[in-house]
């Protein structure tokens, strides 16, 4: 939590409309109380605000003291007292969407406060729940708020900070919470492994690490290496075992191998001081990460549509990517590092295969449904020409990669043009009723594949499309 600390302004500004419907006496009351608070000295802060409280004033006007005492007492680290505060206010007399948007993101930050003072997981997953409650609705009210100005809703970076934060450190938490209530003596990755849980298990554990250190602005030398340690632990563990090299050990192996070999590249940047690329470099070990998750899943789907939603995603994956390295690669020589050109390649191979199976599928589908005459024209007669157009460009966006001279903007748009075909051949194949069939009957996914979506889920919740807008940023103030 450190890093989300010193990212955010703490500044004083008590509120002009306050000030105005003040008493001289109350007006200079909290003149006084904000030079206390810009001077760090928030006891004093605070003792004019307490007193305040006590005084014959409107509610309205004590809700908004309110507030300003609980951000003097989270300055304070005074996490329950604060929360103490911003409940006290009634939500529904908050007069403007600015004043929301500060007071449901301090008390997210309270909350997160609480979390990593506690030792009980069950208290830390109810208080992560309650910080992304309320950071949902410092979203909503920023978006309020855009609206009110005539533009768009904007996604604020303090806000979407947190939430990476929260929610990595809740499914860490949900994880470690059903853990626990298997076997109440493994709390950590050593006791996973120990306990011989699944592959799968171990890996979604280590995903939640790197979501962690993805979310650290600034990155730390630090996170780096426990992630290096917490990854050898299960390199170590899969390297002595005696079981037959199966598939899918081999690709846990390989995916190991991918990651571990950005994360020590992202470390070398960052000895470096070289921040960007060392993050860059950080999110492809992730990716590494998360593509060996999706292909250990212990059911195979022959349906197209799952096919073609897998191939959706990688694509996507593949392009954050490249437009990353396009904003942080050397503006002289953007192709000079072989390392990030072989693994912007990698993830465009993943893709291209992730899409593969799909003709296959629909071909499948059909035999099926001609053997019960039921065959079909639509809606492949407009799906078919959009994914082709999709896997051209998808293939283009390889070719390009693999030349390694051709401009990454080229590529980016290949990308682009590979993702928009494929998403509307979804879109068309979603809309259209299919037969039933028995082909592509799955199992359900197990726990460790329910955790990954579930992060996946969460980042997809109440998410705002950005404009070109700049959302005004409030840090930890008061009103």
């Amino acid at each position: 939590m450190k890093f989300l600390w010193k990212a955010l302004a703490l500044y004083f500004l008590t509120s002009s409309v306050l000030m105005a419907a003040a008493a001289d006496s109350e007006a200079q009351a909290m003149h006084t109380a904000a030079a206390y608070f810009d001077a760090k000295a928030y006891d004093q802060a605070g003792e004019i605000y307490e007193k305040l409280l006590k005084a014959p004033l409107d509610e309205w006007k004590k809700d908004l003291i309110r507030y300003d005492l609980g951000t003097v007492l989270l300055s304070q680290g005074k996490w329950k007292e604060a929360l103490s505060q911003f409940n006290a206010i009634p939500k529904q007399s908050i007069p403007t969407p600015v004043l929301r948007r500060r007071l449901f993101f301090n008390m997210a930050l309270a909350y997160l406060k609480g979390e990593k003072l506690q030792n009980e997981i069950s208290q830390k997953v109810f208080l992560l729940r309650q910080a992304l409650q309320a950071l949902s609705l410092a979203q909503q009210a920023d978006c309020d708020l855009s609206k009110l100005e005539g533009g768009a809703c904007a996604s604020d970076p303090d806000i979407k900070h947190l939430q990476i934060y929260a929610k990595a450190e809740l499914a860490l938490a949900l994880l470690k919470e059903r853990e626990m209530k298997l076997n109440p003596a493994s709390n950590d990755l050593q006791h996973l492994i120990r306990a011989g849980r699944p592959i799968g298990e171990l890996i979604q554990n280590l995903a939640s690490l790197y979501l962690q250190g993805l979310a650290q602005d600034p990155l730390q030398e630090t996170t780096l290496t426990a992630l290096q340690t917490s990854q050898s632990q299960i390199e170590s563990i899969l390297n002595s075992t005696q079981a037959e090299q199966s598939a899918e050990l081999k690709i846990v192996k390989e995916g190991l191998k991918n990651a571990g070999h950005s994360l020590n590249l992202s470390l070398q940047m960052l000895k470096k001081n070289q921040a960007q690329q060392a993050h860059l470099f950080l999110e492809a070990a992730y990716l590494y990460i998360k593509r060996i998750l999706t292909l250990l899943q212990d059911f195979k789907t022959h349906k197209p549509a799952d096919i073609l939603t897998e191939a959706i995603a990688d694509q996507k994956d593949a392009l954050s990517l490249t437009r990353l390295a396009a904003q942080t690669s050397n503006l002289e020589d953007p192709h000079s590092d072989p390392d990030l050109n072989q693994i912007l390649l990698n993830l465009q191979n993943d893709t291209l295969a992730a899409f593969q199976p799909f003709a296959e599928a629909v071909y499948l589908l059909q035999k099926e449904l001609f053997q019960a005459n039921n065959c079909q024209e639509k809606p492949w007669n407009e799906v078919l020409p959009l994914t082709e157009k999709g896997r051209q460009a998808a293939g283009t966006a390889q070719d390009y990669l693999k030349k390694g001279s051709v401009p990454r903007d080229f590529v980016i748009a290949k990308q682009e043009e590979a993702m928009k075909n494929w998403q509307l051949a979804l879109e068309k194949l979603q809309q259209y009723k299919m037969p039933e069939t028995n082909t592509g009957s799955a199992s359900k996914p197990q726990t460790f594949q329910q955790v990954l979506r579930l992060l996946e889920e969460m980042n997809q919740q109440d998410r705002i499309q950005p404009t070109e807008k700049a959302p005004i940023k409030e840090g930890l103030r008061p009103w």
